[in-house]
């Protein structure tokens, strides 16, 4: 399934202009050794109230919003470079490069907006037009 690279950074910049102060809590799990509960991996999706697959990181927001089947987002552990390659997205290097920074940025507990402006400034300006309106 190709996705429109602009179409994807266009997305996750919508999502971002909603919610630019949302910052993304890790999923964590109940450890019996230590008994607290403990950071997992940034996930893309996650199940809600109702056990439907939702959008859990901004990645897996957008690409929900892209069309990408749920299920097909239900691994907790890939990171995005593997995720893209999986799903066969098309997206050029630079865009998978801008869209890690994101991922990164996020799972360092920076707000939103924040992880997309450092992830745009660590863009050359080469690559800056593949990853802007």
């Amino acid at each position: 399934m190709g996705i429109d690279p602009k179409a994807f950074v266009a997305t996750i910049r919508d999502i971002v202009a909603k919610q630019p102060d949302k910052v993304y809590s890790l999923p964590t799990e109940y450890d019996e050794e230590s008994g607290q509960d403990i950071d997992r991996e940034c996930q893309y999706v996650e199940y809600d109230k109702h056990d439907h697959l939702v959008g859990s990181c901004l990645l897996g927001h957008a690409l929900l919003e892209l069309g990408v089947e749920p299920r097909k987002l239900d691994v907790i552990t890939m990171g995005f470079v593997d995720l893209e390659k999986k799903l066969e997205l098309g997206l050029p290097s630079a865009v998978v490069s801008w869209a890690v920074t994101v991922q990164d940025e996020q799972d360092d507990f920076k707000p939103w907006g924040v992880a997309v402006e450092l992830a745009d400034a660590a863009v050359s300006p080469a690559e800056l037009q593949l990853v802007t309106r």
